[in-house]
């Protein structure tokens, strides 16, 4: 017999056909279904079960069902009363729970490793110069360095939830000075760039914030603010040590340059 491509196509499917029947996970099981076996197989009660998923009992029962279609096997009996599981279902509850374990474990490696490195800003990393925020506006803008006391009076606008900048720097507030709370970096911008005051920050924010209607200018008088690094001492990620120790080293070659 010629081979055509129906043959081919018969030969193919064929092939896709003994695969599904020898690896379960191409015929249709999904961890899902291992994860509400294992409940079904904990509480013995399906509300429960269900309660515990967070789904439907009417869910629960339809994906236990395709779990059973996929295995070709009762794993669960249910009565009126009684729900308890097959042979078949004690003999598949070990596998369940190895096979859902090894995926969570690849799933917490896997996630480590493009977990982003989050560290605090806890030993004394180095200080940075205050900058002052101006609106393009403002008369110190084109100004190389301002002073504490050019600012003294200007409308204040503060970041309450991560700013370093407070009315505190000036000593005591001037009676009357408007001081506009914000939240973010983003609204903390955006208020000065309106003209609705000016703002406060460390230098660094010059380079990691630019904004086109903010102008950053150095505030000769005011005290540095100390940089900081800090981490979790438990669950830290598993790159911390090394950024700390690199950040130890370029703290001492700065301090000796």
């Amino acid at each position: 017999m010629p081979i055509t491509d129906g043959v081919l196509r018969h030969l193919h499917n064929s092939w896709q056909e003994q695969r599904m029947a020898a690896d379960p996970f191409l015929s249709g099981m999904e961890f899902r279904q291992l994860r509400a076996f294992l409940a079904v197989a904990e509480y013995k009660h399906f509300t429960q079960a269900a309660s515990a998923l967070k789904i439907s009992q009417s869910s629960l029962s339809r994906t236990i069902a395709a779990l059973e279609r996929c295995l070709g096997q009762r794993l669960v009996v249910r009565s009126r009363h009684v729900i308890r599981l097959s042979d078949a279902g004690e003999l598949f509850l070990p596998y369940a729970h190895r096979a859902v374990a090894a995926a969570a474990e690849a799933f917490e490696k896997a996630h480590a490793l493009r977990l982003p490195l989050r560290v605090g800003f806890t030993f004394r990393f180095r200080d940075e110069h205050r900058v002052a925020a101006l609106p393009l506006g403002h008369p110190l803008a084109g100004k190389g360095t301002a002073t504490l006391a050019q600012t003294r009076d200007d409308p204040f606008v503060v970041n309450i939830i991560s700013g370093s900048g407070t009315p505190g720097l000036w000593g005591t507030t001037p009676p009357g000075r408007p001081i506009v709370e914000v939240s973010n970096v983003d609204e903390w911008l955006e208020a000065v760039a309106a003209g609705r005051g000016i703002g406060v920050s460390a230098s660094s924010t010059a380079t990691l914030h630019p904004h086109p209607g903010v102008v950053y200018v150095p505030l000769k008088d005011a005290a540095p603010v100390s940089v900081l690094i800090a981490w979790r001492s438990l669950d830290s990620h598993p790159h911390t040590a090394h950024f700390v120790a690199a950040a130890q080293r370029w703290s001492r070659s700065r301090a000796h340059a």
